[in-house]
């Protein structure tokens, strides 16, 4: 599950990059990668 979610989170991070908005996008997505990666483990007991 962990492994699925960094995954994602490195490809959504390239196509910011390749896009052009990087700082921005990076940001953010770092923050929501964050929050889910919180919520995972505190839901497991």
């Amino acid at each position: 599950m962990i492994a699925m979610l960094a995954i994602g989170v490195i490809r959504l991070a390239t196509d910011a990059f390749s896009r052009g908005d990087g700082q921005d996008s990076l940001a953010l997505l770092l923050d929501e990668g964050f929050d889910a990666l919180r919520k995972e483990f505190s839901a497991s007991p």
